[in-house]
């Protein structure tokens, strides 16, 4: 699939593989992914803007409709960046509080992309109309997260993402990530981050394979991977 990437390793930091977890209760599939259930959204693309933490939690959020009402609705990226509070597109500590992120979500709702159209402006003071994009009409969520339980966040195993469907998880992308054409991306030693928790960039963690890899989605168009 020219969409999705496989990622192994260190480089998706809060996804790591427990073996343990994973032989506790009934056997898991050997290799799972929510897009054969249609509960992944389109792959779109942030461009300039470094927001992948708003694109992955809104991916989230996209996959949870789609899972509980069959229905893809396209969600505004740009209402997370300009009202959420996490961050913009060059200073982003959503990368580090993404339960944050998606808590807002989940309290304030969010509007159609139609209705707030993502921009790839840098600051909030590059946004003209910030009043009026943050006062537009959503979809409301408490009611959904109360009939259907909650979202997945960083799986810990391949039985999370199945439990827990599309995951959003916080990672670091060395430079070359952005280059990734296919097969499975695996960073190298020199590639690793000083800090353990040094992210820099979030995807949706989709399924897995039969080689033990992460199918994630990113939010860097359709001609990346």
């Amino acid at each position: 699939m020219p969409l999705l990437a496989l990622l192994m390793g260190i480089c998706v930091l809060q996804v790591t593989l427990s073996q343990d977890n994973l032989k506790v209760g009934h056997p898991i599939p050997s290799s799972w992914d929510w897009r054969q259930s249609n509960a992944v959204s389109s792959v779109k693309d942030m461009g300039v803007c470094n927001a992948g933490w708003a694109f992955a939690s809104v991916a989230l959020y996209e996959s949870f409709l789609m899972r509980v009402s069959g229905i893809e609705h396209d969600l505004s990226e740009e209402y997370v960046i300009q009202c959420s509070g996490q961050g913009n597109c060059t200073d982003a500590p959503g990368f580090r509080n993404l339960r944050k992120t998606m808590n807002f979500i989940i309290k304030d709702g969010l509007p159609l992309e139609k209705d707030v159209p993502y921009q790839q402006y840098f600051t909030k003071t590059d946004k003209v109309n910030v009043a009026n994009a943050c006062n537009a009409p959503k979809v409301q969520w408490l009611d959904l997260v109360k009939n259907h339980g909650s979202f997945g966040f960083g799986p810990h195993n391949f039985r999370d993402v199945i439990k827990q469907g599309p995951s959003v998880s916080g990672m670091y992308a060395p430079a070359r990530f952005w280059q990734y054409k296919g097969g499975i991306f695996k960073c190298t030693d020199d590639e690793q981050p000083i800090d353990v928790n040094a992210h820099n960039h979030a995807v949706l963690v989709v399924g897995y394979d039969s080689s033990n890899n992460y199918i994630i989605k990113n939010s860097n168009g359709i001609t990346w991977g």
